[in-house]
């Protein structure tokens, strides 16, 4: 018999709001002003390894009937041309469109690309000029695994926001504040496991808090301290 799990852990416990996320204070900083606002004043690459929170803050900043692109395979200079293309031409101007505001009060709109470090060299240059033509209206909010990979003038037209802990005391916090939300989702789920690997287990996958989750849901299935120390 095969038994398969509705919802993955990572999936259930995705933060769907901004006090829900794990922010570095640092990243706090630069998205909000002193009032708590949010506050987008350019294009926005999401720097960082996988599981540290890029995605989630993405799917909560972009408003109802952005464009979401997943350039991890829409890479192409065609797939450019049939989507962002034809959404940057388009948007706003159509009387017809629920957003549509003569007014220009929300005149901005978002193309949100995920893994953008996915598209190719011509998919980096041609977008270079979309983001020119388009910048009084469209924001684009790009996440990248490997900075590496994309080209200086393609990464000068963002604000870039890493959210890799730059040394031991930011490093600390993101442990600590894992630490917190694994152990709530322990209690949920009424795991039964000690502070010591529960600590263990947030070290070894740091700073990939999503693969801590997916320990944790294994452990949904495990009973007994010799079955959670071979997943440790």
């Amino acid at each position: 018999m095969i038994m398969i799990v509705n919802k993955l852990f990572w999936q259930k416990y995705r933060p769907k709001n901004i006090d829900a996320l794990i922010l570095l204070p640092r990243i706090k900083n630069q998205l909000f002003d002193e009032n708590e606002n949010l506050v987008i004043n350019n294009n926005l690459l999401l720097i960082g390894g996988p599981g540290e929170g890029k995605g989630c803050l993405a799917d909560i900043i972009i408003p109802k009937g952005s464009l979401v692109i997943n350039a991890s395979y829409n890479s192409s200079v065609e797939d450019l041309k049939e989507t962002v293309n034809d959404y940057c031409r388009m948007v706003g101007n159509n009387i017809f469109d629920e957003d549509y505001d003569p007014q220009g009060k929300n005149k901005f709109k978002f193309v949100y690309l995920n893994e953008f470090d996915g598209v190719s060299k011509q998919y980096q240059e041609a977008l270079r000029g979309y983001m020119e033509d388009n910048a009084d209206r469209i924001r684009f909010i790009a996440t990248c695994n490997n900075i590496s990979k994309l080209s200086d003038p393609v990464r000068s037209r963002f604000t870039e926001i890493n959210f890799d802990p730059k040394n031991s005391e930011e490093k600390e916090w993101l442990l600590e504040q894992y630490i917190e939300r694994a152990q709530l989702i322990c209690e949920k789920n009424k795991i039964e496991i000690s502070e010591v690997e529960l600590k263990s287990i947030v070290n070894i996958n740091f700073p990939d808090l999503r693969s801590t989750m997916n320990v944790l849901q294994q452990l949904t299935m495990k009973k007994g301290t010799d079955n959670i120390s071979s997943l440790v």
